[in-house]
């Protein structure tokens, strides 16, 4: 369980966009994490500057609208979503490079999910510890599709990769209600002494 924690917090998997030029970028996949027996799967989609991810276990799911700078949580159980401030300009990224990269080199090209991939063997920096993995980038499309500890027991990979995303799944399911809930003082954009309470609009 620590190297999957490990891993995700390197790659930055929840909220992220997904390659360093988000405007060119279009596709849907499903994203497996793995650490021994556990097993966590999620799907994406991205589209430019519109995400939408979702937990394969959870009925929730987040759509993410830079074009809009907002995010929406959908809640399905209850036909419903809260919104949020969304700024495209905080966000991690998940590109070549890794945040803390201190190092890479080439050790391979092996196909991946149907796509040729580059092999790197890469060290990162993360709070002053230092941790190897391997990654593999897709050269069609410039993405990396896999990640995986050296000793090959944790991985984070795209599985079922398309390379078209219909607009539709990046908007509200219709007959929705907007709910507000608690936000803590000092969020953006609300005042520190004026926290909405839960109520349905």
């Amino acid at each position: 369980m620590k190297k999957l924690i490990v891993m995700a917090g390197i790659l930055g998997v929840f909220l992220c966009a997904f390659a360093a030029d988000v405007s060119a970028l279009e596709l849907s996949a499903d994203l497996v994490i793995k650490d021994g027996n556990r097993t966590e799967e999620s799907s994406i989609a991205v589209k430019g500057d519109k995400y939408r991810i979702q937990s394969k276990s959870k009925g929730e799911y987040s759509i993410l609208r830079g074009d809009k700078k907002i995010s929406w949580t959908i809640v399905p159980a209850e036909k419903a979503y809260i919104e949020m401030p969304f700024d495209p300009a905080k966000q991690k990224v998940i590109s070549e490079k890794l945040d803390g990269e201190v190092s890479r080199k080439l050790v391979g090209t092996e196909t991946i999910s149907g796509f040729s991939a580059k092999k790197y063997e890469v060290i990162v920096m993360d709070q002053g510890i230092e941790q190897k993995m391997y990654q593999w980038v897709a050269t069609e499309i410039a993405f990396p599709i896999r990640f995986s500890t050296l000793d090959g027991k944790a991985t984070m990979e795209y599985l079922n990769i398309k390379r078209s995303v219909d607009d539709n799944v990046f908007e509200l399911p219709k007959g929705y209600e907007k709910i507000s809930v608690p936000l803590p003082p000092g969020f953006p954009g609300i005042p520190d002494d004026d926290v909405p309470a839960p109520k349905k609009k």
